[in-house]
């Protein structure tokens, strides 16, 4: 094996009081129960260690607590890719979906040696099939390995929630493929897959993936002054070509929530708001007006799709209406945006990633 070849890999924290244990966090636990409700995150490329890890828990946590739900599990996710080149790893996402992407550095003789390495000894991404065998292979198939009754399972389903960021989405894509395979070769039919994936709730902050792959019950947010989603052939140009004419907009058949921006103030336009968690009182920024929204009608989604799980009730149709969130609004403003923009009332499925 050569030298200096590194298997990725992944590891799951869950968050628990500080009662219990001072880093607020246990590491690896030893059984994920099927039959709990549990949210999962998964963070973006730079979820290397806990404490990166447990941040997301901690976000979900507090969401939970000021509307006052109790006995829900919290884990997080956080990665060690090793050789492996992320920003290469979405890529092919992208390709896979028909997107037309340059890699900017593909011209790096040393990176392409590295995924040329990585195709020939990691196969299949070792980080993803750590996260499958912990948080999917029990939901689809018993001790023995023989599948469970669709029932079953797609309670299984509706007992994990995820919350994404950034590469966190691309992860999610990455544990769909495996799972839908594992699922077909456990004897499970194609209706009965992806009446299982309509099942899983995926929350996804900034989301850096392909969104039309997504087979799960899934929405978005995004803010169109990321920088990082706008250099990752996210967000279609159209946007900040018209920008003093985007107003918080509800893209219905995309599920996607798009601000102007996240920060007040903004110094200037290049501002990245990729990473727009930090919004807390020691921030120097302070949450702007459409970043308020963007936030409650993530808290709603985050909610909503909980106390529907608790209560064994069909998913929302609408999972970011309620308080703070004027829905009959976003939906006008993206009418009224494409019909300037697109020259059309009507946005195509997602039309507006490029």
């Amino acid at each position: 094996m050569n030298q200096s070849f590194q298997r990725s890999s992944a590891q799951i924290i869950k968050i628990v009081p500080k009662s219990v244990n001072d880093n607020e966090f246990i590491r690896n636990p030893s059984q994920i129960p099927v039959g709990k409700l549990a949210i999962f995150a998964l963070g973006g490329e730079e979820t290397t260690d806990e404490y990166k890890a447990r941040f997301y828990g901690r976000y979900i946590r507090e969401i939970l607590r000021q509307n006052d739900i109790k006995g829900i599990d919290l884990y997080s996710a956080f990665y060690a890719f090793g050789s492996r080149v992320p920003s290469h790893d979405r890529a092919e996402l992208f390709r896979a979906a028909g997107r037309n992407v340059i890699e900017l550095d593909a011209d790096n003789t040393k990176r392409a040696q590295q995924i040329a390495t990585v195709d020939k000894l990691e196969t299949k991404p070792v980080f993803v099939q750590i996260l499958f065998e912990h948080i999917f292979k029990p939901r689809i198939v018993n001790q023995y390995g023989r599948r469970h009754d669709i029932n079953t399972a797609i309670q299984y389903a509706r007992n994990a929630i995820f919350f994404t960021h950034c590469q966190g989405t691309s992860t999610l894509l990455m544990l769909q493929r495996m799972l839908q395979q594992a699922m077909l070769n456990a004897g499970y039919t194609q209706a009965e897959i992806d009446l299982f994936l309509k099942n899983i709730i995926t929350i996804n902050h900034e989301p850096l993936a392909p969104l039309s792959q997504l087979k799960t019950t899934s929405v978005s947010f995004m803010s169109i002054h990321d920088a990082v989603l706008r250099n990752n052939n996210m967000i279609d140009a159209v946007f900040l070509e018209n920008a003093e004419k985007v107003n918080p907009m509800y893209i219905e058949n995309t599920r996607t929530l798009i601000v102007p921006n996240v920060r007040d103030e903004m110094p200037d336009a290049e501002t990245d708001e990729h990473s727009t968690f930090d919004l807390g009182e020691k921030s120097p920024y302070k949450v702007s007006k459409p970043g308020k929204i963007l936030f409650a009608a993530e808290r709603n989604a985050i909610v909503k799709s909980v106390l529907a799980a608790i209560e064994r009730k069909p998913i929302p149709t609408n999972l970011i209406t309620g308080r703070g969130v004027k829905f009959s609004d976003l939906t006008q403003n993206a009418q009224d945006f494409m019909r300037v923009a697109y020259r059309s009332p009507q946005i195509q499925v997602h039309d507006h990633q490029k």
